[in-house]
């Protein structure tokens, strides 16, 4: 039976998103695989892998809300803005204090504007930034729009700081901890993290790498309508199945109770396997993503 849907893994520190891929992959050959939301080789916590046509739905679990816990050295700075860069510059940070921090983390909740790190896979001149980081090359990355949900201090030992945090797609934690180091005139960089929840699925559930095997895949994986169930659900007629396969809106008045904007649901059919990723506006629904294409 072809694999279908998500596993929730606890990436170790000091492996890529991609090793990891790399290592479940022996164990299912003639799998597709994937994943939503990359971590650093620093970070560890809770990656989304995802199975065959589960990899069709990567970029509605990446654009969900994400839960850090990161340590954070005061007093430093470094050129990739975590701990394993080289330092660019050293200040006292003796004199500050936990009411200080907290004062200041405040600061940060809302929308806010963020400047990526140099040392990032986002395209500057053509090319991934950190490539021209790495070669010396001089550039600003643009700031991006951000949101940060919430932001709390954890402890406080100096010269470390512990916050926990919840914040949207695009947020670079590292970039935080910097942004922290200058607003406390002391500079700072990211020591560790830990990605404790995606949406609504936390660490907690999550399997380690050493604990997947070919015995227990079908119990572990998430399905597809389970890992979309905040989408509102909608159960498609026979007769229209056809065409939002082959890309084509249909007409549905049935569902107007959903707010005015364009809304994401789940096409179903009445087995309710999920069709199709589509957007709802103004009593259409016109087809997003196909999902079970081979139906």
């Amino acid at each position: 039976m072809k694999l279908r849907g998500v596993l929730l893994l606890n990436k170790p520190i000091h492996l890529s998103s991609y090793d990891c891929i790399r290592k479940i992959k022996p164990l299912f050959p003639n799998t597709k695989l994937g994943h939503a939301g990359t971590l650093d080789p620093i970070a560890e916590g809770l990656l989304i892998v995802l199975f065959n046509e589960a990899t069709k739905i990567a970029q509605y679990l990446s654009d969900k809300d994400k839960e850090y816990i990161a340590k954070i050295r005061l007093g430093i700075t470094t050129d990739t803005d975590d701990i394993t860069g080289q330092i660019i510059s050293d200040k006292p940070y003796e004199e500050i204090t936990q009411a200080q921090v907290e004062e200041m983390l405040k600061l940060f909740i809302g929308e806010i504007k963020q400047v990526p790190p140099k040392f990032s896979a986002l395209k500057q001149q053509g090319k991934r930034s950190y490539e021209l980081a790495r070669k010396g090359v001089d550039f600003t990355l643009a700031p991006r729009k951000i949101s940060i949900k919430v932001i709390e201090l954890l402890h406080f030992d100096l010269p470390m700081i512990e916050i926990k945090t919840t914040v949207s797609k695009g947020t670079y934690i590292r970039a935080l901890a910097r942004d922290i180091g200058e607003q406390l005139d002391c500079g700072a960089t990211l020591e560790g993290l830990t990605r404790t929840q995606i949406g609504g699925f936390r660490i907690e559930n999550a399997m380690q790498l050493s604990e997947i095997s070919k015995d227990n895949i079908s119990e572990i994986l998430y399905s597809i309508n389970e890992v979309l169930s905040d989408m509102h659900p909608f159960v498609v007629a026979e007769s229209e199945i056809e065409k939002l396969l082959k890309g084509q809106p249909i007409i549905e008045s049935g569902i107007q109770n959903l707010e005015s904007r364009i809304n994401l649901v789940r096409v179903v059919d009445k087995q309710n396997r999920i069709l199709v990723i589509g957007k709802y506006k103004e009593n259409k629904i016109y087809p997003d993503r196909v999902i079970y294409a081979d139906i």
